[in-house]
């Protein structure tokens, strides 16, 4: 796992091993803080109302963060099952326009190995996490041939009965 800060598309990244390590260092130094300040204070400062005191921000502090880890947690899984949802549709899709292409034969069969081609760069777009999706300059160099492949899609004309009901689901299927 990599961590990359938002908005930026480099080379400043930390593992979760850093990340944990940070988080750690700062915990060991906070307490290293918290032993040094105490025999600074007056005795007065600690007795039980301000102990007391402490106890209740600290259950604050803890109940605050259960509901904060608890919201990323159902961030994840919404985002978890849209991906999800949309994967399944898109395979969906393509498995059916795979089949009309097939019933098209030797017409279809260019569009199908095409299209097999783009299926393995959308894998590859979809499960890599070195994908850079919001990089324009990929995007851009992808959209040119799916806009071909669109286009072949629906200049296929029907050349018996059992294709013609399936043109409107090929100009269906990639819109």
């Amino acid at each position: 796992m990599v961590y990359t800060a938002p908005g930026r598309t480099g080379e400043n990244k930390l593992s979760a091993v850093s990340v944990a390590s940070i988080a750690f260092g700062l915990i060991l130094l906070s307490i290293i803080l918290g032993v040094v300040l105490r025999s600074w204070l007056p005795e007065a400062d600690l007795g039980g109302d301000s102990k007391e005191v402490i106890r209740l921000a600290t259950a604050l502090i803890g109940t605050m963060s259960a509901v904060v880890l608890a919201l990323l947690f159902a961030s994840t899984r919404t985002s978890y099952e849209t991906t999800n949802a949309s994967v399944s549709q898109l395979t969906a899709r393509l498995v059916e326009l795979d089949h009309v292409l097939k019933e098209y034969g030797p017409e279809g069969a260019a569009l199908r190995a095409t299209l097999r081609q783009d299926v393995a760069a959308m894998v590859d777009s979809i499960w890599s996490e070195d994908a850079n999706l919001l990089n324009p300059s990929t995007a851009t160099a992808r959209e040119a041939p799916e806009v071909a492949v669109l286009r072949k899609v629906r200049q296929l004309a029907p050349a018996n009965p059992q294709q013609a009901p399936r043109v409107p689901a090929n100009r269906r299927l990639r819109q």
